[in-house]
């Protein structure tokens, strides 16, 4: 199984139905219109058209449904086309007019990709840019590139000009590394006249620098040759049910989480309204208001130029939005996911979708907790598990993954995985790297950086007055010796409550192990009678290394700490301010205030509305182990309950595994090593024919013995099987398979009483379809197949009810429900020929009715036709056909022209066709047996002889012994497959050395499994070729002759 797709994204144009949803493509197309009329005949560029979210008293009013519904509005920044002047503007999408319009003065807003775009087109054909490319050797323009960048601060402009610097680099090839080769000069311009302004050659000594030559390439088509894949086996992610969490638009709801997804061009994912069921108080307790990454800063450690004005800001700079990227199932995520586009303005005011813009999905997250009694050796574990929202974003040469994660203990936590490229330099052969950077490669210069990120949070902790109190891990005062702490080992957690914004600007204190609880102190913990928190744990957090004074200092004051708390104030959002590009991070600037300004203020942070400002982050010292492309490096900052809950909020989690239940522990710890052994390694992986195995095989192995370990009469049935096909010539082990077969009906019996959820049917139906297995081992016929296949037959009915009708329900490339139905199907499709009676007849007529519906559902056109079956390694369709050719032989007794039945015929030579040279021969021969014996079936069919069989027939008889020989008893357990082709070529091979091989391979696998199917076929053959009044050409019609059409089958 590979990865899998939830369908049901909400469309882009649809309306919206949350307050907080983001705006559609006609909501765009309609605010751009309104705003090109209001500034008319001036022509704009929009710099961005987004959500103007209410203010949050209206909007918590409304979602209490104590308020009206707050009007759809629009903030939009646009530029006087050609021209820096910039303004701001508020569309009110509900009156259709503008609400507002105000100029702001010396701000630049954020570089869109339409901005960055402009360099690149115009540089190469600048003279002094051709030139200076001549000078070093370059006369191909086509092949430098030029990655744009906010310049930061260049005092040569000011604000007269809306700039941006490139950093020049070469490829050799269109696909070339260009991070091997960068150039030494630097280009600035002006982003709304489209002019260069500035080319700026760095010298060393008087003379230029070389261009570093060597290729340093990642891509396939240049390492093929290094990739080893036979080292690494497929993980494969699946969900045979589905996802646990539901999409309402764009609301989630999971595992008792519920929350609003949010998008802007700017902070990307906005996560709104977080709120959990808590299972001791029986009630939904909110935890967050907002929760976004509002800015970021990457300051460069190399004082030299051009190095001195690299430090990115990359959300206030460029946008988190627009640089999203459009992720890739089997990519960027795993498993079954929900994606939602995301849908931007550009430029224009016209409309842009980036598809698969966020991803939503869970992953497993290993330990969730576990204990073992050392007294009785009793283990109880659950597992962990994740759900992510997450969006990777490409800033020039770095890509940024951000997951914002959630765990079933109610924990928060945003992890960003940086990658991509190191932004290099050319190092002049007089040049070291070292001390403000590493050279990575010969002539390549990676400079010192720092990542720091600032988390913006808006709590809301079971209620809308929150304090943030600082922890400090200190010993007691108290000397070792004293009456309080005689031994000198006393510690605890000195508690400072953060009363004022100043007060609230607070650093990390690794010696301390510091945190930060964010309590509500009108709530108290029945337990602990203290507030309930949410504690903030933060140890990424490296100390901004620019010296005081220096530009990046003034512009980042948000990264001088970890932690800023402030009171809350609507649409102050932006720590570095709304116009980062070219600020100076002067304090009250009147368009662009920045935290520092709000912390200014010094108000009151105590048991009120409050954010917090979190950052965190690395120090990169870059190393050869990062070029040509770095491994993903990940940093994260978590929230966890700290007596938020009254107990471990994650109890309702059912144990997992080998530990889940007690009965099933001690089944196997009473079994022999050897039994259990042969059914982990043996008998489950033959389950899935070899044509599919692989992953498939591992993946039944697993979800089989999970769902043993958690319900003792799926255990119970298992090892009756296994007990039963072991072939090892021992009375103790069928003593113990009638033991565990009784035991597993027993169980099943109770279990179909008490369950009433699905994920217990799920195992109810494994656990029957295994009892088929068992009851075919017996060497007679007994009714209990019957038994179990009429009651599989209801549960599939019950199961998949909803699901058979229609196409979205079942996903058909989901391996554990598909093995389900094929599964059933192959035991009704082999129990044919061992029906006597009428209502045995009837059981299987009835079951291959519902198999006959299930195939419809398998093969349906969107599924290829030719698709390979897990459990037959065989077309799904097969199994219609030989329904098929058996009912012909009831409606047509005396035979039927070929015409009728010509694309039946057509099909099977085919799939013969493509099979042949696919695998090795002995792990085709099953599957091309089960073909052969359908043609053989059907021209016996459309070519009646009398008592001679046909030519073709003959032939087809001489192909399938051929196959006959090449299978391996001995190493293939699951004789079960073989019986139906086996029974199908006794009754049409009329030569006695065919008769002697398909007795010895019989014989062969009765040895090998102690199958019963198998002594039974032997019998059952063998009475037919000493029968001689039987006619030859009409012996294989007994294989079909019960089948008859009456009462269905009764309770299982």
């Amino acid at each position: 199984m590979s990865d899998q797709c939830c369908a049901g994204k909400r469309p882009s144009c649809a309306p919206s139905t949350h307050p907080l949803d983001p705006l559609s493509i006609d909501e765009i197309t309609t605010a751009a219109s309104l705003l090109r009329q209001h500034a008319h005949p001036t022509t704009l560029k929009f710099n961005c058209i987004t959500l103007h979210e209410p203010p949050k008293g209206e909007l918590v009013a409304f979602l209490a449904g104590t308020g009206p519904r707050p009007a759809r509005r629009v903030f939009s920044i646009v530029f006087k086309k050609g021209t820096p002047e910039v303004s701001e503007a508020i569309v009110n999408l509900t009156t259709k007019k503008v609400e507002s319009w105000k100029n702001v003065k010396n701000v630049m807003p954020t570089l869109t990709l339409d901005d960055l775009n402009i360099i690149e087109r115009v540089a190469s054909k600048d003279p002094r840019i051709i030139e200076a490319c001549r000078d070093i050797g370059i006369t191909d323009m086509s092949r430098v590139y030029f990655d744009a960048w906010a310049i930061g601060i260049d005092e040569r402009w000011g604000f007269e000009r809306r700039l941006q610097q490139a950093l020049p680099y070469y490829r050799s090839s269109k696909d070339d590394n260009q991070y091997a080769h960068p150039l030494d000069f630097t280009v600035v311009a002006d982003t709304e006249t489209e002019e260069i302004l500035s080319v700026d050659v760095r010298c060393v000594n008087g003379e230029r620098t070389p261009v570093p030559l060597d290729e340093h390439n990642y891509l396939p088509q240049f390492i093929k040759d290094q990739y080893r894949p036979e080292r690494l086996k497929p993980i494969d992610i699946t969900q045979p049910e589905g996802v646990s969490f539901k999409m309402n638009g764009n609301e989630i709801e999971w595992a008792g989480l519920k929350m609003h997804v949010g998008f802007n061009y700017r902070e990307g994912i906005v996560l709104s309204n977080v709120r959990i069921d808590d299972p001791y108080e029986n009630r939904e307790r909110k935890l967050f208001h907002r929760v976004s990454v509002v800015e970021m800063v990457v300051p460069y450690g190399c004082p030299k130029p051009p190095h001195h004005k690299k430090h990115a800001f990359d959300v206030g700079e460029y946008g988190t939005g627009f640089m999203t990227n459009s992720l890739k199932l089997g990519c960027d995520c795993k498993g079954a996911i929900h994606y939602l586009d995301a849908v931007l303005a550009t430029s224009t005011g016209e409309v842009t979708v980036i598809e698969n813009a966020i991803c939503i999905h869970e992953e497993d997250n290993g330990l969730l907790y576990k204990h073992t009694d050392f007294r009785d050796g009793s283990v109880i574990s659950a597992r962990d598990r994740k759900l992510i929202v997450s969006q990777i974003i490409t800033a020039a040469n770095y890509e940024y993954a951000f997951y914002h994660t959630f765990t079933l203990d109610g924990t928060y936590k945003l992890e960003v995985k940086l990658t991509g490229m190191l932004n290099t330099y050319c190092l002049h052969p007089s040049e070291q790297a070292a001390p403000f950077g590493t050279e990575v490669a010969r002539g390549l210069d990676a400079q010192n950086h720092q990542h720091i990120f600032s988390l913006r949070v808006d709590p809301e902790i079971d209620g809308p007055s929150n304090t943030v109190v600082q922890s400090d891990a200190v010993p007691m005062d108290d000397p070792v010796g004293s009456p309080a702490n005689p031994y000198g080992n006393g510690f605890y957690a000195r508690k400072t409550p953060l009363r004022t914004a100043l007060h609230g600007a607070a650093d990390y204190c690794h010696e301390t192990s510091r945190g930060w609880d964010i309590i509500n102190p009108n709530r108290l913990n029945p337990c602990t009678r203290r507030p309930i928190a949410y504690k903030i744990l933060n140890n990424n957090c490296p100390k901004l290394l620019a010296k005081p004074g220096s530009p990046v200092y003034k512009r980042a004051g948000f990264a001088r700490k970890a932690l800023w708390v402030l009171p809350y104030r609507d649409y102050e959002v932006f720590p570095a301010g709304q116009y980062v590009c070219q600020s100076t991070g002067e304090e009250g600037h009147p368009y662009n205030a920045t935290i520092v300004d709000w912390a200014a203020r010094d108000e009151c942070i105590e048991n009120t509305d409050i954010v917090c400002y979190i950052q965190f982050g690395l120090t990169h010292f870059p190393r050869t182990e990062d070029f040509p492309i770095m491994p993903a490096e990940p940093v994260s900052v978590t929230l966890r309950a700290s007596n938020f809950f009254q107990k471990n909020p994650a109890l309702w989690v059912p144990p997992s595994d080998a530990v889940g239940d007690l009965s099933s522990r001690k089944a196997v710890e009473a079994t022999p090593s050897q039994l259990f052994d042969f059914l982990q390694t043996i008998f489950l992986p033959q389950l899935i024919h070899p044509v599919t195995k692989g992953a498939v095989n591992e993946l039944v192995t697993r979800e089989s013995l999970r769902w043993a370990f958690q319900s003792p009469f799926c255990m119970h049935a298992l090892l009756a099987c296994a007990a039963a096909e072991i072939p090892v010539n021992n009375p103790q082990y069928r003593r113990m398979a009638e033991l565990h077969y009784t035991k597993a009906v027993s169980g099943l019996r109770q279990s179909l009483i008490q369950t009433s959820g699905s994920s217990q049917w799920t195992v109810v139906l494994w656990t029957v379809l295994i009892l088929c297995i068992y009851e075919r081992s017996k060497p007679h016929h007994s009714q209990g197949v019957d038994v179990h296949l009429a009651g599989a037959a209801q549960l599939i009915q019950m199961y998949f009810r909803k699901r058979i009708p229609d196409a979205s329900p079942i996903a058909t490339d989901v391996w554990m429900p598909r093995l389900f139905l094929e599964s059933f199907i192959f035991h009704v499709a082999t129990s044919m020929p061992f029906q006597h009676t009428s209502a045995q007849s009837t059981t299987i007529d009835s079951a291959f009715s519902l198999a006959e519906n299930i195939l419809e559902v398998l093969c349906r056109p969107h599924i290829s036709v030719d698709a390979t079956s897990p459990v037959l390694g065989v077309p799904p369709k097969l199994f219609q056909y030989i329904y098929t050719i058996a009912r012909m032989y009831q409606q047509y007794p005396d035979g039927v022209d070929l015409s009728h039945c010509e694309e039946l015929e057509q099909d099977l030579r085919r799939w013969d066709t493509l099979m042949a040279g696919t695998a090795a021969p002995e792990v085709l021969a099953g599957p091309r047996l089960y073909v052969l014996c359908s043609r053989i079936l059907l021209n016996r069919l459309t070519h009646p002889a009398g008592n001679q069989p046909d030519n073709l027939v003959s032939e087809l008889v001489s192909q399938a012994m051929i196959l006959v020989t090449q299978l391996r008893p001995a190493q293939d357990y699951f004789a079960e497959y073989y019986s139906w082709p086996f029974l199908v070529l006794g009754t049409c091979a009329e030569k006695q050395p065919d008769r002697q091989i398909l007795l010895s391979q019989i014989q062969g696998f009765w040895q090998a499994t102690n199958n019963g199917t198998m002594r039974r076929l032997e019998n059952m053959l063998t009475a037919h070729w000493t029968d001689g009044n039987k006619a030859a050409a009409q012996s294989h019609l007994w294989l079909i002759s019960n089948m008859t059409n009456s009462d269905r089958p009764g309770k299982y």
